[in-house]
């Protein structure tokens, strides 16, 4: 990272380089000159960041003065220049030696700054020790605003060095120099790998979260931490450790609730496990409950990674406290949890376990994944049923059109015509029954949304398939959202995406993934409060080719509460609807045999709401709306004056599908009467209202 350009090197900077060049020329490269030079470039391209965006409260020389920009560089630079002459690792206060050093580290220092700027690098350099810092052994908080801040820009700095691969670098230079070895000498690997992952976890894994302090400091830091995450995780694999975990908390005023939460994760039953807690800007005692709950967290086997916002920065909004929470954690799964919600024991390992086989599942070639009905897809796109105990091999170079039957012998398609070949002994081929056709459509159709990401990915032989995972959950109180509750539990796997217009189908607080299905689209949006961020990642989820699963078993307790977290999201239905009209328009409208036309199921207010809002394009598709309603039925038509189209309103046993579903009492007789037409869902109906 360059330092900002300057027309030269001042004097004061020179004089201190040569000393520091003299005092580490015995030190290796993880704590020598090389390094210093580093520490100081990066230092002042942060501050010149900070300077830039007014956030570095600069001295002022006289009363009325100008802010003094150039003292607060001369501070910086000096500072990190010296931070590590005295380090502890080589220089004990108690020895002579120690004390010798100390003192020409003094003199130098003060040929080189004022009186003011001696005492301000003096308290710098005591304060960037990380073994301090994890301590408690010097008090941030009660520094002036000023040294403060000057303090933060030096300790980022040194703390950027040691993370990511150049991290990794220092931890084994160091353990060589320790250790009384060169480089170039053979050692044990294998102990210096172990001695390096320890460190990380120790550490290096800590300082993004906790330790770096500017804006400037957390992005130069998180390219870094997900080097290092990616390294463990190899590690952990190679070694046949078990992966990490992060359960990923943003919280914001939860006191009530937040310590039966954090019981929660304690009581897990999976290890390793990590708690990444980003506090954003809480007014009551949330940030005091998590540091003092970290210790028994630790002690009882969970890595606590928490980090705070100031009130002043804080309400930027779930999106950007949960990114911000999922970046500073090293898991390799992610485990999404509110802050007044609580887990069962075996939530994280039934939902890793769920995960992870449909990683599987999903990374196996098609003619060889299992299906419920045994129905598999041959080489030359018709269905074959498979015996009991019997995998499906593509046959090669079979013309077009042509498939081998069970005798062996080439037999014609007809023109548009799949065949599935039924158990018997005469091996007869016989064209699918339309339910039979619809069946297969509808199982297939998760598989369509994400076969293009899966090929990839196969090829590629990188980033694990995207899924999402929830689970069931109960509320507290239990009689809240009584009916959204037993619908959203009782969706099957297909349902979970052919019911994905009504509304999530994977509540936020229950989902867990992979940490490359989180990041690649993004995270969350950052749009702030009044945006659906869970509902937006949802569709985007689908749209780039993700899965969806769930555990059935109710591993959540959602908590229903006014000022809860759910709550505060302050999101309106009309943001909402429009978002899954987008959805609908982009994904399902667009494609045959919706854009040949289609009817709308429900001729009163949510149906008609639903064809205003649509484009113009997407009511031309609607030929009709079908009801059961007497008085719907009796107007005939409806009206839409603004564009002056005439939509025919029929009886739903006249209509054709597809369907598309936008009436609010799904059950009872509406329930019956779609039953009664036969039809396939995900592919001559789909929901819309919920």
């Amino acid at each position: 990272i360059p330092a900002p350009a300057r027309p030269a090197t001042p004097g004061y900077a020179r004089l201190v380089e040569r000393f520091v060049v003299g005092e580490l020329a015995t030190r290796g490269d993880s704590h020598g000159e090389g390094h210093a030079r580093i520490v100081r470039d990066t230092a002042l391209a942060i501050l010149a960041e900070l300077h830039a965006s007014s956030a570095v409260p600069q001295s002022e020389a006289e009363s009325g003065a100008e802010p003094d920009g150039e003292s607060d560089r001369r501070v910086v630079e000096l500072a990190a220049l010296l931070h590590d002459v005295c380090d502890h690792k080589y220089c004990d206060p108690q020895t002579d030696k120690g004390r010798d050093a100390i003192r020409r580290r003094d003199e130098c220092l003060r040929s080189a700054a004022s009186a003011e700027e001696f005492e301000l690098v003096l308290a710098i350099v005591e304060g960037v020790s990380f073994s301090k810092e994890a301590k408690g052994l010097f008090d941030r908080a009660s520094m002036p605003p000023r040294l403060r801040a000057l303090r933060d820009v030096v300790s980022d700095a040194d703390k950027l060095e040691a993370i990511g691969a150049v991290g990794l670098r220092r931890c084994i230079d160091y353990r060589r120099e320790r250790d009384g070895q060169h480089a170039s000498e053979a050692e044990d690997s294998e102990e210096l790998a172990r001695d390096v992952a320890v460190h990380c976890d120790e550490k290096l894994l800590r300082l993004s979260a906790a330790y770096i302090r500017t804006e400037p400091g957390r992005t130069l830091a998180s390219p870094r931490h997900r080097m290092i995450v990616e390294w463990r995780a190899k590690f952990a694999a190679s070694n046949n450790e078990a992966v990490l975990v992060s359960v990923v908390m943003t919280v914001r005023n939860c006191e009530p609730w937040l310590e039966e939460a954090l019981a929660s994760v304690v009581a897990q039953t999976y290890r390793p496990l990590e708690l990444s807690v980003l506090d954003d800007g809480s007014t009551d005692k949330t940030w005091s409950l998590i540091q003092s709950l970290s210790p028994s967290l630790e002690s009882a086997g969970v890595r606590v990674i928490a980090a705070s916002t100031s009130p002043a920065k804080a309400g930027r909004g779930i999106g950007y406290g949960q990114n911000r929470a999922v970046s500073q954690s090293s898991g390799t799964f992610i485990c999404f949890l509110d802050g007044d919600d609580v887990c069962a024991p075996t939530r994280v390992a039934k939902q890793l376990q769920l995960c992870q086989a449909k990683q599987l599942e999903l990374c196996r070639p098609r003619e060889v994944r299992e299906c419920s009905d045994s129905v598999r897809e041959g080489g030359s796109e018709v269905l074959e049923k498979v015996r009991e105990g019997e995998s499906l091999e593509f046959w090669e170079g079979a013309p077009s059109g042509v498939r081998k039957g069970e005798s062996g012998k080439l037999e014609k398609l007809r023109e548009g015509e799949s065949l599935e070949i039924r158990e018997g002994e005469s091996g007869q081929l016989e064209p699918p029954t339309r339910r039979q056709r619809c069946n297969e459509e509808a199982r297939e159709e998760p598989l369509q949304l994400r076969e293009a990401s899966g090929k990839a990915a196969r090829q590629a032989g990188a980033d694990p398939l995207p899924v999402l995972v929830g689970s069931g959950f109960t509320r507290d109180p239990i009689d809240a959202t009584p009916r959204y509750t037993a619908w959203i539990n009782g969706l099957t796997e297909q349902q979970l995406v052919q019911q994905r217009l009504r509304e999530l189908t994977v509540i936020h607080p229950t989902w867990f993934c992979h940490r490359h299905t989180y990041e690649r689209l993004g995270g969350l949006s950052e749009a702030g409060a009044g945006f659906p961020e869970d509902l937006d990642f949802f569709y985007r989820h689908l749209r780039n080719g993700g899965a969806l699963a769930r555990v059935p078993e109710p591993l959540l307790v959602w908590r229903h509460a006014e000022s809860g977290v759910t709550a505060s999201r302050g999101v309106s239905w009309e943001v909402i609807w429009a978002m899954r009209v987008e959805h609908l328009e982009t994904t399902v409208l667009c494609k045959k045999p919706w854009s040949d036309g289609f009817a709308i199921w429900g001729a009163g207010k949510e149906g008609k709401r639903l064809y205003r809002s649509l484009s113009e394009k997407s009511r031309a598709q609607v030929r009709e709306f079908c009801d059961v309603d007497a008085k719907k039925l009796a107007l005939g038509r409806y009206a839409h004056y603004e564009s002056g189209a005439f939509v025919p309103i029929m009886h739903f046993r006249n209509v054709k599908p597809p369907l598309l579903l936008c009436v609010k009492d799904f059950d009872g007789e509406f329930a019956k009467n779609l039953a009664s037409l036969g039809l396939c869902e995900g592919v001559e109906y789909l929901h819309f209202s919920f």
